[in-house]
């Protein structure tokens, strides 16, 4: 799930609003993972602070989650790490893996950035090759 903060070739800045992110994940009508992003000082409020701290968005302007479900999501965790070790700077991005789920977060300064650091990612969870979308 990307998430653009301003279109820099449009010049675009976000300085504040709101951004309220929720994920619930279901199999077979129970929940296997829930996901909650929010930003501000007041519940949803995006604030310039909350995208400069380091804690927040640490001045990127496009971010990504992406969740893998499966048996092998472990197995899997030292092949991501060292994949995202490996990022250009000034992406930056992180994985965790634990009961049968592989979470990765990216944060890149723009849209183009974050999509070159996505295939990748993309790539090693997916066998073949990616959907014809991602490859124009």
């Amino acid at each position: 799930e990307p998430l653009m903060l301003g279109r820099a070739a449009m010049g675009e800045r976000v300085r504040s609003g709101a951004l309220a992110d929720f994920w619930r994940v279901r199999r077979g009508g129970r929940l296997l993972h829930a996901d909650a992003l929010r930003f501000g000082p007041s519940p949803g409020t995006l604030s310039l602070g909350a995208l400069t701290a380091a804690a927040g968005f640490a001045g990127a302007r496009a971010a990504a989650t992406l969740l893998y479900v499966a048996p092998d999501a472990g197995r899997r965790i030292d092949a991501m790490r060292a994949l995202l070790d490996g990022l250009p700077s000034p992406v930056m991005g992180g994985a965790s893996a634990w009961d049968g789920r592989l979470a990765v977060r990216l944060l890149a300064p723009g849209g183009a950035a974050l999509r070159a650091a996505l295939l990748p990612v993309i790539q090693l969870l997916r066998p073949g090759s990616l959907p014809r979308v991602w490859s124009i």
